[in-house]
């Protein structure tokens, strides 16, 4: 059964009870949540756990799967006239990560990326996280997802498309798409108010909000840094005419 939660967005049911869409007649892929590393891992680590004594060991495999789904996809699946990445959240991240290996492994007519709610800011590693909000956030990742590795999702994406982005600015993914698939139709959308995905980008790494004396003072400081993060990622996808994005400021329901 469909979680409540599935009708955040329309485009994981068939049948919306809000909003239909014109793909909720298509084939559908989904691809559930994940092993940790929004849709884009390949390193095992192990972590703290409650219980001292009892370490956890995570498989972050969200790249390996990814590239799998891919594969069967392109096996067992006609060739797609028209084909739509979407996902929100982590899917958001996902969808635009993963976009390449999807598109090169189907080969659709036409294809197009909606990322929602999911951005990938700009955060080059010579910049500073007064900057750049997202920068400790990026630095993390990079770490413990294994996304530089040579067997990482970076590596791998750079090496199949040199130049095209910025391989110490995970954010520059957004313009390298944009460059590789000129005929393509990319699409981002987020919320000025955001509380979810701005709360795992940036409070694990600020005193002033982990540490907040109340919820109002760390939803303030959550979302002046999520604010500060939005104006350089718009800047950067300005200049493509094959992307559009959508911020509007909220939505009660989420």
């Amino acid at each position: 059964g469909l979680s409540a939660g599935g009708l955040v967005t329309p485009f994981s049911a068939r049948i919306d009870p809000l909003t239909s869409v014109q793909t909720q007649s298509w084939n559908i892929v989904y691809v559930t949540y994940c092993t940790g590393d929004v849709h884009t891992g390949n390193k095992v680590n192990v972590y703290n756990n409650v219980d001292p004594a009892n370490p956890m060991t995570f498989y972050h495999r969200g790249d390996v799967n990814s590239q799998a789904i891919a594969a069967w996809m392109a096996k067992n699946m006609p060739r797609p006239s028209q084909l739509l990445m979407t996902g929100f959240s982590a899917g958001g991240v996902g969808s635009l990560a993963q976009y390449d290996t999807f598109r090169s492994a189907l080969k659709p007519t036409r294809s197009a990326l909606l990322s929602d709610s999911g951005p990938l800011y700009m955060a080059p590693r010579d910049g500073t996280p007064e900057q750049y909000p997202s920068l400790p956030l990026h630095n993390t990742i990079r770490d413990k997802w294994g996304l530089d590795l040579p067997t990482g999702l970076v590596t791998r994406l750079i090496t199949k498309s040199p130049g095209a982005g910025d391989v110490n600015n995970l954010g520059s993914m957004n313009a390298a798409l944009a460059k590789i698939y000129p005929n393509d139709r990319l699409g981002f959308a987020l919320f000025q108010q955001d509380d979810d995905f701005s709360s795992f980008s940036y409070e694990k790494f600020y005193a002033d909000i982990s540490g907040a004396a109340t919820d109002a003072i760390r939803k303030a400081n959550t979302n002046a840094r999520w604010r500060q993060d939005i104006g350089p990622w718009i800047d950067a996808l300005k200049p493509y005419s094959n992307v559009g994005y959508y911020v509007p400021y909220e939505r009660t329901m989420n």
